[in-house]
């Protein structure tokens, strides 16, 4: 990112913002390596803002090298004396959490097309930290909101912050993420709503009686459930989930559903392949319905055969997630 470039970023956002159309946000990625704080997102209220890079590793005009802050503490020092948002996040090089200032840190990022990251909001949380979520994309495709992973690298669906904000401008945007009225989803349009004593969520509170929680979520297809967690802080801290709503659905019989999940490493590379079989005895497979398959590599193939027996037999196998198979 040259001067020239920022100075055309600045531009395009200015041009771009067209308030209770439209809202664009100046921003960059800090890209420093974990061992020095790690990817972090910096978001600006104003456009006018300068950059501060990691380094000028691979920028031949040096020009501007003195505006360079090389580990996290010095970004989060500089960035106090701006209306900036400052965002961990998961890209090429994982945040360092074990870094956190929780005076400049309000939000942190918990999917992208890397991945689903809930161990930021955990781990952020078991440290004493108070932080909302956001969802974002990255993918690198130049289709923020749509971002699909294709068969690279990004292994996931872009996702999406949801903001709650009187009106659709940059002033009430930024200052509902900066309160933390804000939540993230994995790519669904889902609406949340959560209110605790007439306080919205990212608020904090204090009450000498047990909270009542009202919840509204809606989605772009059924709630399988929703999951209530609370957070121990201090000695022993843990989370928690402390009541977990499913609703009255009737049972269907003959159906069931495959999942695997999880991540060996927080890095680079992260990506687990998941191969696995099940065998049904005295029937047929009828029907798969491919789910949370996110890449076009993951897909679900299948072909007939006869088994030694002479009877007939389906077989579907669902590359990096599973293999189904009827006998």
């Amino acid at each position: 990112m040259t001067k020239e470039n920022w100075r055309e970023t600045q531009d395009e956002t200015r041009r771009a913002y067209d308030p209770g159309r439209f809202v664009a946000f100046l921003g960059y990625e800090w890209s420093g390596n974990t061992g020095v704080g790690g990817d972090h997102n910096v978001i600006y209220r104003r456009d006018d803002e300068p950059i501060y890079r990691s380094s000028h590793a691979l920028i031949a005009d040096k020009s501007d090298e003195h505006l360079d802050r090389r580990t996290i503490e010095e970004l989060y020092d500089e960035m106090r004396g701006h209306e900036a948002l400052v965002i961990p996040h998961v890209g090429g090089r994982r945040a360092n959490l074990e870094r956190l200032d929780s005076e400049v840190v309000r939000l942190v990022e918990v999917h992208s097309a890397w991945g689903t990251f809930e161990w930021m909001l955990e781990t952020s949380l078991l440290a004493g930290h108070k932080v909302g979520v956001v969802a974002n994309s990255d993918g690198h495709k130049c289709r923020p909101g749509a971002s699909y992973p294709g068969a690279t690298t990004f292994g996931a669906y872009g996702g999406l912050t949801c903001v709650l904000a009187p009106e659709l401008t940059r002033e009430a945007v930024f200052d509902a993420l900066q309160a933390r009225r804000c939540y993230g989803t994995s790519g669904p349009r889902i609406a949340l709503d959560i209110r605790c004593a007439g306080h919205t969520m990212g608020e904090e509170l204090a009450l000498s009686e047990t909270p009542r929680l009202d919840i509204a979520v809606n989605g772009s297809a059924g709630i399988e459930s929703v999951e209530l967690l609370r957070c121990i802080q201090g000695p022993g801290a843990r989370i928690d989930c402390i009541h977990a709503w499913k609703p009255d659905l009737p049972l269907s019989e003959g159906r069931f559903r495959i999942a695997w999940g999880g991540a060996r490493i927080y890095g680079r590379n992260r990506k687990s392949v998941w191969r696995g079989r099940v065998s049904v005895a005295n029937g047929l497979i009828s029907r798969c319905d491919p789910w949370a398959l996110a890449s076009p590599t993951e897909r679900v193939r299948g072909r007939r055969r006869d088994d030694h027996r002479g009877g007939a037999a389906r077989r579907a196998h669902s590359a990096g997630r599973g293999e189904l198979v009827s006998v």
